[in-house]
């Protein structure tokens, strides 16, 4: 089992996650324990809220990849941006590097009463200045509630989707767990994450990957948890229609994934 996490809140100090060093430390040797190979810090980024500069979220990073040398943890550690979905933060993206890793991708968020329309406007922004959009965790908007549906629309608009492991696994109560797994089986996500807080003693990713091995198959655990965030953070292409789902309606049988790399 590789895994890379592509959504967490452990760089301390900064957001509503790690609220200390020590713990950011305990935490990552438990992600390390896990199988995690790569993480990325996604701090939030949402003016009134969390408005950490560039300046101090690079140095708090540095003091972290300074604190997880010294403790000998086996995971490589990427910063990143979870941004909230408001047009005025475009320029901070550009400015600050907003990015995931040292790719293009932006992971952005919006507020759990929101609308798709609001989303595509977002995404449209960045996306006319070079940058590829990853929606996090659209199973708890009450929008996607509706119809799942509206995930397609928004895929359309080459927005890459990212579920949350605590999702799948039931932890966001039974609605948010129907959908969660309902857009596993339509092929409507590209990404499995944490998101992460350091809030528990407990590190969900691991459980999720095994979830989706007995639920779909091993390959597709491969693809959503390693993969696909590989080929993330080396800045290459992921095509939003990158699977069709084949399975019978009618049976509990897993379903059928087949990867066709490319629209048809």
């Amino acid at each position: 089992m590789k895994i890379i996490d592509i959504h967490t809140h452990i760089l301390p100090n900064i957001d509503d996650g790690s609220d200390s060093m020590e713990k950011s430390i305990r935490h990552l040797q438990m992600v390390a324990d896990a199988g995690v190979e790569k993480l990325v810090l996604t701090p939030h980024c949402m003016l009134g809220k969390y408005e950490a500069d560039f300046l101090m979220i690079n140095t708090r990073f540095a003091e972290l990849l300074e604190e997880v040398k010294k403790n000998n943890i086996n995971i490589e550690l990427l910063l990143g941006a979870e941004v909230f979905c408001e047009t005025f933060l475009i320029d901070k993206v550009v400015e600050e590097k907003l990015s995931l890793g040292n790719s293009n991708y932006v992971l952005f968020e919006t507020s759990l009463n929101s609308r798709a329309s609001d989303v595509n406007e977002f995404a449209y922004q960045l996306q006319r200045k070079g940058y590829r959009l990853i929606l996090a965790h659209p199973e708890r908007y009450t929008f996607v509630h509706k119809t799942t549906r509206v995930i397609e629309s928004i895929m359309h608009r080459d927005i890459l989707i990212q579920v949350n492991a605590t999702s799948l696994l039931g932890y966001h109560g039974k609605k948010v767990k129907e959908t969660a797994w309902k857009m596993l089986h339509k092929g409507y996500a590209h990404f499995v994450a944490s998101d992460d807080h350091c809030r528990h003693n407990k590190y969900y990713l691991d459980q999720a990957y095994m979830k989706v091995v007995k639920h779909i198959d091993q390959h597709t655990a491969d693809l959503l948890f390693y993969e696909n965030p590989l080929r993330m953070l080396k800045n290459k292409e992921i095509d939003p229609f990158y699977v069709t789902v084949i399975g019978n309606k009618h049976s509990k049988r897993k379903a059928l994934w087949k990867v066709i790399f490319g629209r048809h």
